[in-house]
């Protein structure tokens, strides 16, 4: 993550949290179909979201 910004790294670290939460375990304890199922999850309730405005 060399090079990156601070906002860019404060985001990385808050969303790795929030998988962490979910979860209850480490992220690097996750398998990748884990890690796309919680992907696809905030992307329907991103989805769901904008539909209600």
């Amino acid at each position: 993550m060399a090079g990156r910004g601070q906002s860019t790294l404060s985001n990385y670290a808050r969303h790795l949290a929030k998988v962490a939460l979910h979860f209850n375990c480490l992220p690097t304890q996750l398998d990748p179909d884990q890690i796309n199922d919680y992907l696809y999850l905030v992307k329907q309730e991103h989805w769901n979201c904008n539909s209600l405005l």
